[in-house]
């Protein structure tokens, strides 16, 4: 193999050494769902309204005022099932909370995209 097709080849294969990295590394918390992908209704209009659903509790994180709900598929907002982050506006909404527990909640989006839990009540 002359000179420049061993150019050419380690160049192709830097190339796609490359492009498989850039796949693999994902920002932190990029295992979790998002609806940022969905088809759904423009973010504005999402920010003015609540919307309510079931999910299953993941984890709390109080000192973080987050949630993480696998909440059921949201029609309204084109959403399938998925397991996503909610913050809070105050941790105490998480006090009747536990992992593993199936809930009704309301929340909204706010104006940066961020999904905001506003209640929250234990099924059952």
């Amino acid at each position: 193999m002359d000179t420049h097709h061993l150019i050419l080849r380690r160049a192709v294969v830097l190339s796609l050494s490359a492009l498989a990295l850039s796949f693999s590394i994902a920002p932190a918390g990029a295992q979790i769902n998002s609806h940022a992908n969905h088809d759904c209704c423009p973010q504005q209009q999402q920010a003015e309204k609540n919307y309510s659903t079931s999910g299953v509790v993941k984890s709390l994180q109080p000192e973080k005022k987050r949630a993480m709900i696998e909440h059921d598929a949201i029609p309204e907002l084109k959403w399938p099932v998925m397991n996503m982050p909610f913050e809070v506006p105050d941790a105490t909404l998480l006090n009747d909370l536990k992992v593993g527990a199936r809930i009704d909640f309301t929340f909204k989006i706010d104006a940066n995209g961020r999904s905001i839990l506003l209640t929250a009540k234990p099924k059952g």
